[in-house]
């Protein structure tokens, strides 16, 4: 077995990966900050994102906040990227072959598939590309997400790819990391992991991951975050 871990580190995961552009100076209402509360448990209660409140509160931080501070809350109708839109024709059956794929709870599978929906009605290409050598996608065991490469023999390419997967909260960053872990798919499958270095994986991976966010319209912090991964491997 291979296995090749990556993608953001850590505290990006955590506290970053909640992504939602306000479109419109709407409202769904004020709210006061509890005790334990956190801009994610907030945006949750009301459907919409943490970043969207950061924005509409001029936050620098999605930690900064404090209690009894009152918060407007972004309407969701005004947020981009909240709701994952219906793929406007129905997957064929080979199409949607990897939806049966998915392993977990009942909350990861139908947030997994709302990644797949998104991806399958936004890039199809990419969507075909991950259905084709993602063999399983489940939840990852670690902070951060890989993509496991198993192998009769060494020297010999990958039979089975399994992506262990990190839902960050946001649409287009847990897609542009599913498709980070396809290319590690893709490497493996196609024998090129045995001569590769670990660095060479990696800066192919996140250089197509950042092509494949900008495509989408990827915020400059999600591009940030992929660059900076990526500048790790740079010069080993």
């Amino acid at each position: 077995m291979n296995r090749i871990t990556k993608s953001f580190p850590l505290a990006v995961v955590i506290a970053f990966f909640i992504l939602a552009i306000p479109m419109a100076n709407s409202f769904a209402a004020e709210y006061v900050v509890q005790p334990g509360d956190n801009l994610t448990k907030i945006a949750a209660r009301y459907g919409t994102s943490a970043y969207a409140i950061a924005e509409a509160n001029s936050l620098a931080d999605v930690n900064s906040i404090y209690v009894g501070q009152v918060l407007q809350v972004p309407d969701a109708a005004g947020v981009q990227h909240v709701a994952v839109p219906t793929p406007a024709v129905a997957p064929s059956i080979a199409q949607a072959s990897i939806y049966h794929r998915v392993y977990g709870d009942a909350r990861f599978v139908s947030q997994t598939h709302q990644i797949l929906q998104w991806l399958q009605a936004h890039d199809p290409t990419v969507f075909h590309f991950t259905n084709a050598l993602v063999d399983s996608i489940q939840p990852g065991p670690y902070h951060y997400a890989e993509a496991r490469n198993l192998f009769y023999g060494y020297g010999t390419p990958s039979v089975r790819c399994e992506v262990y997967l990190v839902l960050t909260g946001d649409v287009l960053a847990t897609a542009s990391l599913l498709y980070h872990e396809a290319v590690h798919c893709e490497q493996g499958k196609t024998g090129r992991l045995h001569v590769l270095s670990e660095a060479q994986s990696e800066v192919e991976a996140y250089e197509r991951q950042k092509i494949f966010a900008l495509a989408h319209g990827a915020p400059a912090w999600l591009v940030d975050a992929i660059m900076q991964s990526q500048q790790r491997y740079l010069g080993s």
